[in-house]
């Protein structure tokens, strides 16, 4: 039961993240309408070519009975910027805070320029060095002070695929390389924004409202007194006739063949995941004593400056286990005044690393 409702919270809520901050091939403005529309709000993010994105991820483990770590709260953060230029040069920097922490301490970082992947590897060492003492893993921490020291680890295309060749089918690797952004970007936006007017049609009806449209974005909640109704709306519907639409919208996109020929593989085996997924055993139902998922996307500002803000919180006690999960994201399509990434000029290769440290344990 318990796998079941969550299946189900996550299909209703993963239509947020689905919706990602990045670049379409169009930029269009819709004008303000008496009854916002999902197209409406997804129009709003067509053309948005994020330049910063901050997220947070935090999860309370302190509930869940078959935790067997000494951690209670974890959170991570990302900070993604991009300086907009032609080469696509970006850093991601990556925090972690435990417990009862306040601050967010600092992990690693990652640099991509000229389709080569920077890792600061002196922060990540010392990073870890300083989360085996807290936790008292010394033996760990014998292992981290053995290991090569460098200061950045650099992954270029090359060293990747040779990589990646070792490890993945040559069959997906092929396919990975001559994915075209620009289509997977509008099967996305498409079929995402069929996807959410399929659920909210389906859901007019149940109170609270499951799905709720304004001007500037789009609000899901999932609660112990709309679950069952919603699940049983979801499963009314006529799965494979919808699935067929979905596909029919995906055949309209040039150059989407292939998406389309995965659609249509797996389209049992998809269908036949919701039928079960969306399934709701009333009696058990009710043993929650707290049941509330809330997701909200909102789109604001102008072309050129907009921001995308995306949140989802979870709060779920069936009585056996508590879960509680907080995600929040934000996206701004103006690049931050003066932002600078500096590219190392002293970075180890990969491969003479993992030499390095294949020495160590011969």
């Amino acid at each position: 039961m318990k796998k079941r409702v969550i299946a189900l919270m996550l299909v209703l809520t993963m239509i947020l993240s689905m919706v990602s901050c990045g670049k379409s091939d169009k930029d269009t403005t819709t004008e303000v309408k008496k009854e916002a529309t999902i197209s409406d709000v997804f129009n709003k993010m067509d053309g948005m070519e994020a330049k910063t994105v901050d997220l947070t991820m935090d999860m309370d483990l302190s509930g869940i009975k078959e935790n067997t770590t000494n951690l209670k709260k974890v959170g991570v953060k990302l900070s993604v910027i991009s300086d907009g230029s032609e080469t696509g040069t970006s850093s991601v920097s990556v925090a972690y805070r435990l417990d009862d922490e306040n601050e967010y301490t600092a992990l690693t970082s990652l640099i991509y320029n000229n389709k080569t992947v920077y890792l600061d590897y002196a922060s990540l060492k010392k990073a870890l060095n300083e989360f085996c003492k807290k936790q008292n893993l010394a033996d760990y921490a014998s292992v981290l002070n053995a290991l090569p020291d460098a200061s950045f680890v650099k992954i270029d295309e090359a060293t990747a695929k040779q990589l990646l060749s070792q490890y993945v089918p040559e069959v997906q690797t092929e396919a990975a390389e001559q994915t075209n952004t620009a289509v997977l970007e509008k099967v996305g936006r498409l079929g995402t924004e069929y996807i959410v007017k399929t659920l909210q049609d389906a859901t007019k009806d149940v109170n609270p409202g499951i799905i709720t449209v304004e001007e500037n974005g789009v609000k899901v909640s999932v609660k112990k007194d709309n679950v069952s109704a919603a699940s049983d709306a979801i499963a009314a519907l006529d799965l494979n006739a919808k699935y067929d639409e979905l596909v029919q919208i995906v055949k309209g996109v040039e150059g989407a063949e292939q998406y389309v020929t995965e659609l249509n593989n797996n389209k049992e085996s998809v269908i036949s995941s919701l039928k079960e997924g969306i399934k709701v055993d009333k009696t058990k139902l009710d043993k929650f004593n707290t049941l509330d998922i809330n997701g909200n996307i909102t789109v604001s500002g102008e072309t050129g400056k907009r921001v995308l803000k995306e949140e989802i919180s979870m709060n779920v006690d069936d009585s056996e286990d508590k879960v509680a999960f907080s995600l929040s994201m934000t996206c701004g399509e103006e690049a931050t005044e003066g932002q600078e990434i500096k590219v190392p000029t002293d970075a180890t290769d990969l491969l003479t690393f993992m030499q390095q440290l294949s020495a160590l344990f011969k």
